[in-house]
């Protein structure tokens, strides 16, 4: 089984924009949502900081051929209010 993505900075309140990473260290793909929706494969791959403009449920999840895809990490972000 994968070892889930870290997510940084952890979410909380937000006066102004912030650019999210995420991070997988067994070289596993990355999906994500920013909806709250559960990431599938067919969801948008991690390629580069996430920026964040408003309140978002961003979750995230690591696939790669042959494992267990890993458990889905969430972090919640209060972003301008």
């Amino acid at each position: 089984m994968l070892a889930p993505p870290s997510i940084s900075p952890s979410g909380g309140n937000y006066g102004k924009p912030v650019e999210v990473t995420l991070n997988q260290d067994q070289g596993a793909t990355i999906h994500y949502t920013v909806n709250g929706s559960a990431p599938t494969s067919s969801d948008p791959v991690y390629d580069k900081p996430i920026k964040l403009t408003g309140p978002t449920v961003l979750r995230a999840r690591a696939f790669k051929p042959s494992f267990t895809k890993s458990i889905t990490v969430q972090q919640t972000f209060i972003v301008g209010e």
